[in-house]
């Protein structure tokens, strides 16, 4: 899958699978590294979680593969060869992909909070060996010690800068974008002293401003280029790219906290 996410994101491609519904252990492997299943059964892999599971930060330093991706790709699982199609999205397509993939992140995010009452402690070693090697955690694994309020926190954070820089890459020519450092003993702290409704309430209104941002992305503007810090070159198309994968690491995050 690695090597296939490799292929289809230089395209930003979205690999489509198609798994016989009574297959459970198919989907199963299939929703592992992001795909995403629909009542047709059909598994919809796109470009942001292949960037998670090659663990480069969905491309924000706005590097592309230039390989050509082929139309049609063979999987093969136990011996059996399936079809697997790539479709490349429009920018309209991109954009409604990115927002939809964001909201469902989302809403598994204030799902799993609002669970998390009594759960305070870390993760198993297990979960901890499992994430560590998901999405953005290789190069902040620091992020795996939080409880599930730290979590909520740096969401929170994390939506407003996020949602910051949407905004600027669309109003500003090329702006230079301050890095983002999430795990500060001083942010971390606030987290801490914060009352974790307060912080449930803060994330929920600030994630409803990144879905906003994300959603009303003009597909003309995905272009649309910054530069990083740290990262270099970035565009909105990257950041689209980026924040369901993010979200995504940090549900699986809180589901492994909770011991889902």
């Amino acid at each position: 899958m690695t090597e296939l996410a490799c292929l289809a994101t230089a395209e930003d491609l979205v690999v489509r699978w198609e798994v016989r519904e009574g297959d459970t252990a198919a989907q199963r492997l299939h929703r592992r590294p992001g795909a995403r299943t629909w009542p047709e059964v059909v598994a919809r892999w796109p470009p942001e979680a292949q960037r998670a599971l090659r663990g480069d930060r969905a491309g924000l330093a706005g590097s592309r593969r230039t390989a050509a991706v082929p139309p049609l790709v063979t999987a093969v699982r136990d011996g059996e060869a399936a079809a697997v199609t790539t479709t490349p999205l429009s920018p309209t397509g991109t954009v409604a992909a990115a927002a939809g993939a964001l909201a469902a992140q989302q809403d598994r995010v204030a799902g799993l909070l609002a669970r998390a009452a009594g759960h305070s402690g870390p993760l198993s070693p297990e979960a901890r060996r499992r994430l560590v090697a998901l999405g953005h955690f290789p190069a902040y694994a620091g992020e795996l010690d939080w409880t599930p309020w730290e979590v909520a926190g740096h969401l929170r954070d994390s939506a407003r800068v996020f949602t910051d820089r949407i905004g600027r890459l669309l109003r500003e020519p090329r702006p230079v974008l301050a890095d983002f450092v999430p795990d500060t003993p001083d942010r971390v702290a606030g987290y801490r002293a914060t009352p974790p409704a307060v912080l449930v309430a803060e994330l929920a209104a600030a994630q409803a401003g990144l879905l906003r941002a994300v959603a009303t992305v003009a597909p003309d503007r995905l272009g649309a280029a910054g530069v990083h810090g740290t990262d270099g070159p970035v565009t909105l198309a990257d950041l689209l790219a980026f924040l369901p994968a993010h979200q995504r690491d940090h549900a699986e995050q809180l589901a492994a906290l909770l011991g889902d």
